[in-house]
C-alpha cells in the first residue's frame, strides 16, 4: 500500500493497547514524521531523514504539515532527490508505517 494510503489510514487509526485495561491512543503527527525519519535512515543512514526533510523546507517550501495533508508529496521527492534507490527508501516507510498500524491491533 502507498504511503499517500498509509498515511491517512496511520492518522485516523486508533490502537487498542492489550493488557488488563484498554487505553486508546491517536497517533499525532510528529510520531508519523518521526516514523517516516527512520525510514529514511533505515536505507540511507543515520539521520538522513532529518536532513531530506529539512531539504524539504529549504529547497522547496514544503514543511512537515504539508506532507502529512499530503503524502504523495513524499513519495514524488523520494523519488526525485533518492532516484535508484528511491524505491527501497518508499518501501521501508511504507513498512514502518505499516508496522505501527499493526502493533496497534
Amino acid at each position: 500500500m502507498p504511503i499517500r494510503h498509509l498515511v491517512p489510514l496511520l492518522k485516523s487509526h486508533s490502537h487498542n493497547l492489550l493488557g488488563r485495561d484498554w487505553i486508546e491512543r491517536r497517533i499525532d503527527d510528529y510520531r508519523i514524521l518521526s516514523i517516516m525519519e527512520k525510514g529514511i535512515d533505515d536505507i540511507v543512514g543515520k539521520n538522513s531523514g532529518r536532513l531530506f526533510f529539512h531539504t524539504l523546507r529549504l529547497v522547496y517550501g514544503i514543511d512537515e504539515d504539508k506532507i502529512i495533508q499530503q503524502p504523495e508529496l513524499l513519495e514524488e521527492k523520494l523519488q526525485k532527490l533518492f532516484g535508484k534507490s528511491g524505491n527501497a527508501v518508499l518501501q521501508s516507510v511504507g513498512n514502518r508505517l505499516r508496522n505501527e498500524i499493526y502493533e496497534g491491533c
